[in-house]
């Protein structure tokens, strides 16, 4: 800090503190005041696949330099002024039976995010039939290069999250489904080829020379696939990212049980995409466009 901008800048220790998490620091972020003088910062902490989540930490001063939290660490529980009573606070995640038209740009929950600007001549929305349907409207190799993947954030420890899927409007070449969204992805899908349906798990596998710099593309992608009797299923994608351990696992429901498709997918949050993993519904096609799926009954899990 300095008394003015063209004055003697002096540094100083005000933070050192990981919570008590794998030696990941909190870091990176910014102090803001409310009007009645209190002060807080708001920052981040590395959690692994999970992504950086936010801390908030109340700010004093001493001897004009901010201190966070409580003697340099972070305080299990402080209270905060509360400015807005007459605020109603969304959840972040959450369930979705799509019967419901928001307030949004798309009229989706605000939980909801796509992985880029939308292509809207590809999405429908319809709250008759309590279902969102993804069209393919160009060609695209995997699930990061499709557009209109609906993602919602994934929360630590653990997660999971069930859809049921209608594909009898999709075509040969047609994979659609329910993704750990990130750019070693791993998804469970259903996939149309030659008239036939099948349940795919398909992965990228990690590059680990890649996690702390500008990574290579991802190798050594795996893919299991069993035949499907039917243009519909009920899917799941489950997360594990405590002490970060960092694994998703793939399942589909036949006769009520869910079974395991494949091997637990390993994830983790790298500068390729620097973002927390997801879950992500999508189509794609590397053949043809203009198939669709319809994605019914989401139902998130914690």
């Amino acid at each position: 800090m300095a008394e003015d901008l063209e004055g003697e800048f002096v540094g100083g220790d005000v933070f050192n503190d990981d919570n008590g998490y794998c030696n990941q620091g909190i870091a990176q972020g910014g102090i803001v005041d409310t009007p009645k003088g209190d002060w807080y910062a708001i920052l981040f902490q590395d959690y692994g696949a999970v992504g950086r989540l936010p801390i908030l930490l109340p700010v004093t001063w001493q001897d004009d330099f901010p201190v966070f939290g409580e003697e340099e660490k972070t305080p299990q529980q402080f209270f905060i002024t509360y400015n807005r009573p007459e605020y109603v606070y969304s959840p972040l995640v959450g369930s979705d039976d799509f019967k419901t038209l928001a307030k949004t740009p798309y009229r989706l929950k605000p939980q909801w995010q796509f992985n880029h600007e939308p292509d809207l001549s590809g999405f429908l929305l319809d709250p008759k039939r309590g279902c969102v349907e993804l069209t393919t409207t160009r060609l695209a190799q995997s699930v990061t290069t499709t557009p209109n993947v609906l993602t919602q954030r994934m929360r630590y420890p653990k997660c999971a999250a069930t859809v049921t899927i209608d594909g009898t409007k999709m075509k040969d070449g047609d994979c659609a489904g329910l993704a750990a969204f990130q750019s070693a992805y791993g998804f469970i899908g259903l996939s149309k080829e030659e008239g036939q349906y099948y349940l795919v798990m398909e992965t990228r596998e990690l590059d680990d020379s890649s996690l702390q710099a500008m990574p290579k593309e991802a190798t050594n992608g795996k893919s299991t696939r069993i035949l499907w009797e039917s243009g519909k299923v009920t899917l799941k994608v489950a997360a594990d990212f405590h002490e970060m351990t960092d694994l998703t696992r793939f399942y589909y429901q036949n006769e009520g049980t869910f079974l395991q498709l494949g091997e637990a997918h390993p994830v983790a949050f790298k500068m390729d995409h620097f973002s927390g993993c997801r879950f992500g519904l999508f189509i794609y096609n590397r053949k043809t466009i203009g198939g669709t799926a319809s994605f019914q009954s989401f139902d998130y899990q914690v």
